[in-house]
């Protein structure tokens, strides 16, 4: 499998990391900036609760020995392309806080906040036993909600894999041209 990935034309991608997007919600009590002992603040919540996602990323995680091996061998073409510290990535969790909102003025303390992240797995790691770590870590943080917006897998083939790959070629060249009409292209390797 080839995964049609943001990259490089110098590096064939044979995977891809596995995802999750969540939707994290924090409830409070309204009260005015002047009482805040009166209210609860869902912003500080939800710090705490974002805190606890960025944990995530401190979990070691190769548990697949060919992936390792492939992404050491490629280590030096790809950190120059993808920039420092791109090896590490994709052998880790990583958790980006997309969007954060809260409150609704300075003067009062915030009833709600809520926030996106978008966490990708590495190739090994399984959704459910990531979703399973997060219930665990807000499962004592009160007043926090979570949806799951979105979650696909790991996938990758290694990269000796022999076999068939059976194409379907369509698309615009950067010229307007067309690159084909969907006809099939079939290659053994």
């Amino acid at each position: 499998m080839i995964c049609g990935n943001a990259g490089s034309p110098a590096i064939v991608r044979t995977g891809e990391k596995g995802l999750l997007w969540l939707e994290v919600e924090a409830g409070g009590k309204a009260a005015h900036g002047a009482h805040v002992h009166r209210g609860s603040n869902a912003i500080d919540g939800l710090m705490a609760a974002l805190s606890q996602f960025k944990s995530l990323e401190k979990f070691e995680t190769w548990p697949v020995k060919e992936v390792e091996d492939t992404v050491a061998a490629v280590e030096p073409v790809s950190e120059p392309l993808g920039g420092p510290g791109e090896a590490a990535v994709l052998g880790s969790i990583t958790v980006n806080i997309g969007t954060i909102s809260g409150g609704t003025s300075t003067n009062l303390v915030a009833e709600t906040a809520s926030a996106s992240l978008d966490i990708r797995l590495p190739m090994g790691l399984s959704t459910a036993t990531l979703i399973k770590q997060i219930k665990r870590i807000l499962e004592p943080t009160d007043g926090i909600r979570h949806d799951i917006v979105r979650a696909y897998e790991a996938s990758w083939t290694p990269p000796d894999r022999r076999g068939d790959c059976t194409a379907r070629v369509r698309g615009d060249k950067a010229d307007g041209g067309r690159t084909g009409d969907g006809e099939y292209a079939s290659r053994g390797f």
